[in-house]
């Protein structure tokens, strides 16, 4: 499905950074299609929010409601300025028969998902909290530079979907081995040090833990 100004002015929809784009729970109307911007898809998991990915152009999500008509199992807000197409059941089954490259496009990240969520649960069944926490402080980090420690703590938190004094705990065991250096307006990292712990502890560890 190729995006033509004709197609956004009949489909397209505008969200400001910081919108909920729709909420874990609601009915699922509409797909999304990113033209522009990013999407933090999240899933509670008690009192917790977990980050389960960050979309960007060309991504879409929202489809499995449509599918399966069920209850959105996740929320997306906008973590910039978003112009999305959205879809309505009706229209989305229109594409997807007479769009044989879009209906692939989709099968494949359907695929796709299915098969990081079973990465995530074999991860979560393999590792206990602490090597978890370690292995994510390491993901946030390949993802952008911190200058504050409680942006990298709620960060890992998402992640990990632990509560944040768990992982402040685990920083400040690092911050005691000079794995990780607060600095004036910077939080700096030793990645090859902390690549080697987390596959010490990935290999000698217990791997199971009960929360």
């Amino acid at each position: 499905m190729k995006y033509t100004e004709e197609i956004f002015k009949k489909y397209g929809r505008i969200y400001d950074e910081g919108k909920v784009i729709f909420r874990e729970g609601e009915p699922g109307n509409e797909m999304f299609i990113i033209i522009e911007g990013k999407v933090k898809i999240t899933k509670s998991a008690g009192n917790l929010e977990k980050t389960l990915m960050i979309l960007g152009n060309g991504d879409f999500f929202g489809e499995m409601a449509l599918v399966d008509d069920k209850p959105r199992s996740a929320s997306a807000i906008a973590l910039t300025t978003c112009k999305l197409i959205a879809l309505d059941k009706n229209t989305f089954k229109n594409v997807i028969l007479n769009n044989p490259s879009f209906a692939y496009k989709v099968i494949l990240k359907m695929s796709e998902r299915l098969r990081e969520a079973d990465k995530q649960i074999e991860e979560l069944l393999k590792y206990d909290k602490r090597t978890r926490i370690i292995k994510s402080i390491a993901e946030a980090f390949e993802q952008k530079e911190y200058s504050k420690l409680s942006d990298l703590v709620k960060d890992v938190s998402d992640l990990v979907g632990v509560s944040e004094s768990e992982v402040l705990s685990v920083i400040r065991e690092l911050v005691n081995s000079s794995v990780i250096g607060l600095k004036a307006g910077k939080i700096t990292i030793n990645k090859e040090e902390l690549k080697r712990i987390y596959k010490f502890l990935s290999f000698s560890k217990p791997h199971y833990e009960a929360d």
